[in-house]
């Protein structure tokens, strides 16, 4: 897990392996810093640590709305299938 600071208080935090082995996140920052390039540090950050370990890739979950951001970011690409409801999530979370 990486974590970030601003002053006292954990501003953004990122993680990987936590849904699934190879798998980003989540990622949280907070509201008021979002624009500030918190959450592309962290997730920067966070693929050097998997690459570090060994990991030739990852595969970032769920996005939702944040789709452009890992586009813009890191060049991510839409996995054709991969809806929350065909993949691991379909087990771990309800779906309607």
């Amino acid at each position: 897990m990486s974590t970030l600071k601003g002053g006292d208080m954990i501003i953004g935090f990122a993680c990987y392996d936590a849904s699934a082995k190879g798998f980003f996140g989540p990622i949280g920052v907070l509201p008021e810093t979002r624009k500030k390039n918190v959450g592309t540090a962290l997730l920067l950050h966070t693929f050097e640590a998997m690459r570090a370990f060994g990991y030739g890739y990852a595969i970032i979950g769920w996005v939702s709305d944040a789709e452009q951001f890992y586009r813009k970011t890191v060049g991510a690409e839409y996995i054709k299938g991969g809806e929350p409801e065909n993949s691991i999530y379909s087990n771990l979370v309800f779906m309607k």
